[in-house]
């Protein structure tokens, strides 16, 4: 069976969900870093291509050039993408993650045009998913979470434990669009427990208390 393809806009837990479940799916995160250059994205595509067979689940790049490539090579991707009222967040998950400021800068900039983007977009092999509600991430999305659990019992892994994540979506013809009627819903008490330590993530407490000027620094280009 060839592989799902799952393109996801930054930060929305495409790392999270290679590091829970590689151990228990043969999972790609396929990250464009290797593949600049003039053969870009058609290289890109073509790793896609070779790789379609021997994976579970493949991790795609949001990138727009990625996204009419995989359209156009008739490869049927489901493309994950927040609201624009998670811009803060997002900003914030770069920040803790220690994106480069260019990297937080140019999202920062341009994040409403590139939702905007997405959701002008009608190609034949998108199938959309907005993610709009605060804290929730691809991993937590009850249809791509059914596949995941799913895959697991076929290769004999044990399976997750069953999750509170709950709402159905439907699938719209045509634009290929899937909407959500009510995101998953999480126990709070089934969420994975995070030590202070992981919570940090490498920042001292001095940097953890003064997050806003780190994304101020960041945008702005705030030196001390």
């Amino acid at each position: 069976m060839a592989a799902i393809l799952v393109s996801a806009f930054p930060g929305l837990g495409k790392t999270y969900l290679y590091q829970q479940y590689k151990d228990r799916l043969k999972i790609l995160d396929l990250n464009t870093g290797r593949f600049e250059g003039d053969d870009f994205p058609g290289n890109y595509i073509a790793e896609v291509e070779k790789r379609l067979n021997d994976y579970d689940l493949i991790l795609l790049s949001s990138d727009r050039n990625v996204r009419y490539a995989l359209n156009d090579a008739g490869l049927d991707f489901d493309l994950f993408y927040p609201s624009k009222d998670r811009k803060n967040e997002l900003i914030e998950i770069y920040v803790t993650n220690r994106k480069s400021r260019d990297f937080i800068m140019n999202l920062d900039h341009n994040f409403y045009n590139l939702i905007d983007e997405i959701e002008d977009e009608e190609l034949e092999h998108c199938f959309k998913h907005k993610i709009d509600k605060p804290h929730r991430f691809i991993a937590q999305y009850d249809l791509l979470f059914n596949f995941l659990k799913s895959s697991m019992e076929m290769n004999g892994n044990k399976p997750v434990e069953k999750s509170s994540i709950e709402g159905d979506g439907y699938q719209e013809k045509g634009t290929q669009q899937v909407v959500e009627n009510d995101l998953p819903k999480v126990d709070e008490k089934e969420l994975p427990q995070v030590s202070d330590a992981e919570a940090k993530h490498s920042f001292e407490d001095f940097q953890l208390r003064n997050i806003t000027s780190l994304i101020n620094k960041c945008r702005y280009n705030i030196d001390d």
